[in-house]
């Protein structure tokens, strides 16, 4: 008999504690059992608060002690005060989520800054971090003072990566002065300095002077070269376009100037007046005209004098026959 009451007292100590559980406490919104009833003092999935059992972890619940759920509050929500709220953090504009919600704290393209999510790596945004994007601004781009800008082209900073462009910058007529890609080797401006990569120094028909690229060869005449009878003018080391006398320049040509048929050219105030011994008239040098000087053959099939005059001694003058009409 002996035998059997010990038997039958170990078998009641291995019985769990909620083998002797009240069925009034431990469920939803009933009262935490004892440690005599149960053990913990809630059911699965529950947490004991104000003496009583309740759901936790839920959006608008409370905070799940970490003895029920770990972590405290379900996927996509945060403890906040105790109460599991909606994480409203990661997206564009949102806090940045704290770790224990989710790593990385930002969504996909975006990266922390002072605390908040913005996105990244394109123009005029700001450069990502490493964790973002590895080279921090994305193709065709280079990171400037913090923000990603263009680069390779005229005033730009140069591309990092060498492909198609001579260091850095786009196209022959570029280099990087002073950390931009600035203009170089046409007229007027500075060498080009590629250091031997595919650069031209100076383009077709220029060569440097003091490190300026000027003319090369003739210019200066209107020499009818072009098939308007106009010929290359010549750049200074200022980049100033320049002609001999009785030549003007216009978008890097010389036209003739200050002779029959031709414009007037230009005075030292830059004003078009000069026609020598021709007639100016609407900045064009005249002949023909009664008392003007005759035109020269070379502007056939115009006359040399207009109707009703012929020339004396170079000039216009009204024939015989003209005069006794004009009298009549």
């Amino acid at each position: 008999m002996r035998v059997f009451f010990a038997m039958l007292f170990s078998v009641l100590l291995l019985l769990p504690v909620t083998a002797f559980a009240n069925s009034s406490c431990g469920g939803r919104s009933q009262r935490e059992c004892t440690v005599l009833e149960q053990i913990p003092s809630c059911d699965s999935g529950l947490a004991a608060r104000g003496g009583k059992c309740h759901d936790c972890g839920g959006s608008g619940q409370m905070a799940c002690p970490i003895t029920v759920q770990n972590p405290s509050c379900d996927s996509g929500l945060v403890d906040i005060g105790g109460v599991c709220q909606a994480a409203d953090c990661g997206a564009n504009g949102q806090r940045a989520c704290p770790a224990h919600v989710r790593v990385p704290s930002c969504d996909a393209e975006l990266m922390e800054y002072n605390g908040r999510c913005e996105p990244c790596g394109r123009s005029g945004q700001r450069v990502c971090t490493a964790s973002v994007l590895a080279k921090g601004c994305y193709n065709g781009l280079v990171g400037k003072d913090g923000r990603c800008t263009g680069c390779g082209g005229q005033g730009n900073p140069p591309c990092t990566v060498t492909d198609q462009h001579n260091n850095g910058c786009e196209g022959d007529a570029l280099h990087v002065k002073n950390g931009v890609c600035s203009p170089c080797g046409l007229a007027g401006l500075e060498v080009c300095n590629r250091g031997g990569v595919r650069g031209f120094g100076c383009a077709a028909g220029f060569t440097g002077d003091g490190g300026i690229c000027v003319t090369e060869g003739r210019c200066g005449r209107a020499d009818g070269s072009g098939i308007d009878g106009s010929g290359r003018a010549c750049i200074d080391r200022s980049g100033n376009e320049t002609c001999d006398s009785h030549s003007i320049a216009r978008e890097g040509r010389c036209y003739e100037c200050g002779n029959a048929g031709s414009e007037a050219c230009l005075d030292t105030s830059g004003r078009a007046t000069l026609c020598g011994d021709w007639t100016l008239r609407d900045g064009i040098c005249n002949c023909g005209n009664e008392g003007e000087r005759a035109c020269p053959w070379f502007l056939e099939p115009r006359p040399t004098c207009n109707d009703g005059l012929r020339s004396v001694d170079g000039r216009c003058r009204a024939s015989t026959e003209s005069r006794v009409m004009k009298r009549r």
